[in-house]
Order: structure tokens, then C-alpha cells, then sequence
């Protein structure tokens, strides 16, 4: 076994920790609600969780019936994870969102993962998607589609509106402690930014 596939099973192997992470951290903190019904933020773990263990049982599935169930299951966190890092930033930073947005974000939401999941039917999402098996894990092979690029494109709005509303409240707060923390977010938020290029490259 090379140092290569060594390093690539540690790094597959370490997708269900990180999951649990999400969900201990999410349990965590969901008793900070300030004054909001939710705490998005525990929600937003809740939906990388569900991605991160959705990714890694995709990676392992024995046959492409389950492979496809994973996926979906993957997919239900990828669709959900701008929903609640809309609304996380949102309420965050004071901006609060109308009853109408917040349906409109779980709308977007649901209509996408309802997409994904009549793509064997329809072909929205993907125009081919297929089974394959790469140094023992069993990757997509895909021919996108539209709804790919819809999903792409609500992570864009994502990325693009925590971006003016951390940076407009780190400029504008006269608490040091919150301008430092819209900075560390907004640090953090740059490296979606490189996975979103990649994906487009």
C-alpha cells in the first residue's frame, strides 16, 4: 500500500469524525438561541453533518443503488447548508429576514433537493450519473446539467451575501468583539470561494 492511498484512506476515514464534530458542536451550542426561535448556526452543523456522513457513505457503497441513496442523503445537507448559512448570517448580524425570505430560502431548498432526487426520472440535475470505483472508493461519474448549476449558483449567493453583510457589520459595530468575529468569519468564508472555483474549473 503507498503512502499515497494511505494518506487518502486517512483523509476518507476522518469524514465520519468530522460529522460527529458537527453534531456534538451543533447539540452544543443549540441552547444559545439569543433572540431568535432557532439557532441557525446548530441547524448549519446539522446540515454539514449530514453532508460530511451523506459524502462518506457514497464514497463506501458496495453497489450503485446505495451509492445513489447516499447521495441523496448528501445532497440533502448540501441543499440545506446556504438555507442556514443565510439565515445563521443573518441573524448574527441583526439583519433579519421577513418570514416571506426565510420561506423563500426553505423553498430553494426543498425545490432542489426535489431535483436531485427525480434525477433518475428527469435528468435535471445530472444528464448521467454513474458508479465507478477509484482507489477502492466509489466516486460519481456525471454528466451535469441546469440543476447542477442552480445548486452552484444558491452557494454563490450564499458565499457573496455573507460576505456584504459581515464585512458592512464588521465596518459599522462599535463592539470589538463582533468586528473580530465578522473577521475571522469572513477569513473563513474565502476558502468556499477556492472549492466553488474548483468545481467550476
Amino acid at each position: 500500500m503507498n503512502s499515497q492511498h494511505v494518506l487518502l484512506n486517512l483523509i476518507v476515514f476522518t469524514l465520519p469524525i468530522i460529522s460527529l464534530v458537527y453534531i456534538y458542536t451543533g447539540i452544543k451550542l443549540y441552547k444559545y438561541k439569543a433572540d431568535e426561535q432557532f439557532n441557525y448556526f446548530s441547524l448549519f452543523m446539522f446540515a454539514a453533518a449530514i453532508y460530511t456522513a451523506g459524502y462518506f457513505l457514497a464514497l463506501n457503497a458496495l453497489n450503485s443503488e446505495v451509492f445513489l441513496l447516499a447521495r441523496s442523503f448528501e445532497y440533502l445537507g448540501v441543499v440545506l447548508i446556504p438555507t442556514f448559512g443565510i439565515l445563521f448570517v443573518s441573524a448574527y448580524t441583526k439583519n433579519k429576514l421577513s418570514q416571506r425570505a426565510k420561506f423563500l430560502l426553505f423553498t430553494v431548498s426543498g425545490l432542489l433537493w426535489s431535483m436531485y432526487i427525480t434525477n433518475p426520472l428527469y435528468h435535471w440535475t445530472y444528464k448521467r450519473i454513474e458508479m465507478t470505483t477509484a482507489q477502492g472508493f466509489s466516486i460519481a461519474s456525471t454528466t451535469k446539467n441546469f440543476g447542477y448549476f442552480f445548486i452552484l449558483a444558491y452557494y454563490t449567493l450564499f458565499l457573496a451575501f455573507s460576505v456584504m453583510v459581515l464585512f458592512k457589520t464588521a465596518r459599522k459595530s462599535d463592539s470589538l468583539s463582533l468586528k473580530r468575529s465578522c473577521r475571522l468569519l469572513l477569513g473563513s468564508i474565502q476558502f468556499a470561494w477556492i472549492a466553488v472555483l474548483i468545481i467550476l474549473l
